[in-house]
């Protein structure tokens, strides 16, 4: 009488491919909003070239900076989770048992999935927008480009902000079934901070906020919003929030929630 044999444990190599490929189909979407987007702001940008030289009748010039450049691809980070997990809520992932993979590597990899495609459309946004200015400065019109005198990680730095943000977004997408709830919370403690300062003249809360945004972890550091942030600051602030990302993301995949 044949016995059955159990498959073997797919590769993570093979696992991780395989949800590349979902994730992609799943985010097509979004990524034509994203394009519509980018094209919108690019016509807006020439306008607004086109209004000041007619304006002042000389010579515009275009200094581009990584932090400008990468403000959309960061401020979309943490949302790109939510998309990715999508109708699929920590209660209804039961599903993640009949896989040939342990669940928290089913997540995990599916997380690192979406990070990978998000990081591969930053620098294609990256390269769009510096092939562009290359092709105006080429051109010899009305606009000179010239790249900004800056460290070198200043170009880095738009890509750990992005994986900051993504494994923070990741975490709460993962662990929550309503993460916009958990969104619009954090955005109201803020305001009620902001009120406390300005209407009650809240010194508790001036701290706290000036901790939160202009600390030496805070978000001026992670974001390189101010133009004097040095290097050692910048990477301080980074291990600490992509650590309690990475941290983050890790135990909400260790959790089982199935209802």
């Amino acid at each position: 009488m044949p016995v059955d044999t159990p498959h073997p444990v797919p590769a993570l190599a093979a696992v991780l491919r395989e949800q590349f490929r979902a994730v992609g189909l799943r985010l097509r979407l979004e990524a034509l909003a994203v394009v519509a987007i980018v094209v919108v702001g690019l016509a807006l940008a020439i306008w607004d070239f086109v209004t000041d030289l007619r304006t002042a009748g000389s010579l515009n010039t275009v200094t581009l900076h990584p932090g400008p450049i990468g403000f959309l691809p960061i401020v979309v980070a943490f949302f790109v989770p939510m998309s990715v997990w999508r109708r699929e809520e920590p209660d209804s992932r039961s599903y993640l048992w009949a896989l040939p993979v342990a669940r928290r590597s089913g997540q995990l990899t599916k997380a690192l999935a979406g990070w990978i495609w998000y990081v591969l459309a930053t620098a294609a946004f990256f390269v769009f927008v510096l092939a562009l200015s290359a092709a105006v400065l080429a051109a010899d019109g009305p606009w000179r480009v010239e790249i900004a005198d800056i460290a070198a990680w200043w170009w880095v730095l738009p890509f750990t902000t992005v994986t900051a943000l993504y494994l923070l977004g990741s975490a709460l997408a993962i662990a929550s079934n309503h993460p916009w709830r958990w969104v619009l919370g954090f955005l109201a403690m803020l305001l009620v901070l902001v009120i406390m300062v300005e209407g009650w003249g809240s010194r508790t809360a001036d701290h706290i906020l000036d901790v939160l945004l202009n600390g030496r972890y805070g978000v001026v550091a992670i974001l390189g919003v101010n133009g004097r942030l040095t290097f050692e600051d910048w990477l301080a602030a980074t291990a600490l929030w992509l650590g309690a990302g990475a941290l983050g993301t890790w135990i909400a995949a260790s959790v089982h929630r199935e209802g």
